[in-house]
C-alpha cells in the first residue's frame, strides 16, 4: 500500500483529526441525548437547545473534515473516497447525494436558522458517523504521524462511559 506522500501530515494533526474528534463527540453527545432530553433535569428548552447544539456542531465539523481532504489534495481524496464506497458498500452516486444533503443541510439550516423549525430535513447522521471512523483508520494507514494518539473508536467508547454516566446523573428518576 504506497503512502500518499503529498498528503501534509501536519494538516491532518492540526486540524482534519481535530475536526473529526469533534464530530464523534458532538455526534455521540447528540445521539445519546436526544432520546432522554424530556427526562433531564431542569429546563426542557435548555436540554433541546443543548442536543440541537450537538447535531450542528456534529454536521458543520464533519462536512469540514472532509472538505478540507477533498480541497487541499485530491489524490488523497481519491483515495479515501475508494477507501469510504468500499468499506460503506454504496456506490459513488450514493455518495455524493448524501455528501450533498449534509452540505445543504450545513449551507441552508445549520448555519441561519434554528433546528426545532426544521427537524424533518435533517439527513441521518449512521452513514457520516460510519464515514468519520473509516477516515480515520484511512489517515492512520496513509499519513506518518506519531501525534494522532488513540483511534477515534478508542476514544469514543470511553466518552460514551463518560457522558451515559453524566445522563444517568441528571436523569429526573435518579
Amino acid at each position: 500500500m504506497s503512502r500518499i506522500n503529498e498528503f501534509n501530515s501536519l494538516d491532518v494533526v492540526e486540524k482534519q483529526y481535530p475536526l473529526l474528534r469533534d464530530f464523534i463527540m458532538s455526534y455521540i453527545s447528540f445521539r445519546e441525548l436526544e432520546p432522554v432530553q424530556n427526562e433531564l433535569k431542569g429546563s426542557k428548552d435548555f436540554w433541546i437547545h443543548t442536543t440541537d447544539g450537538h447535531l450542528v456542531l456534529a454536521i458543520m465539523k464533519w462536512c469540514s473534515a472532509f472538505e478540507s481532504v477533498e480541497n487541499k489534495n485530491p489524490m488523497a481524496w481519491h483515495s479515501l473516497q475508494t477507501r469510504l464506497l468500499h468499506s460503506l458498500k454504496i456506490s459513488l452516486k450514493e455518495w455524493m447525494d448524501y455528501r450533498t444533503q449534509l452540505l445543504d443541510f450545513r449551507n441552508q439550516y445549520a448555519l441561519y436558522i434554528g433546528l426545532v423549525l426544521i427537524r424533518q430535513n435533517i439527513p441521518s447522521m449512521d452513514l457520516a458517523f460510519q464515514a468519520a471512523l473509516i477516515y480515520d483508520e484511512w489517515m492512520r494507514e496513509y499519513v506518518q504521524t506519531k501525534f494522532l494518539g488513540p483511534s477515534l473508536s478508542e476514544e469514543l467508547v470511553a466518552y460514551e462511559i463518560q457522558l451515559r454516566k453524566t445522563i444517568s446523573v441528571l436523569c429526573r428518576n435518579n
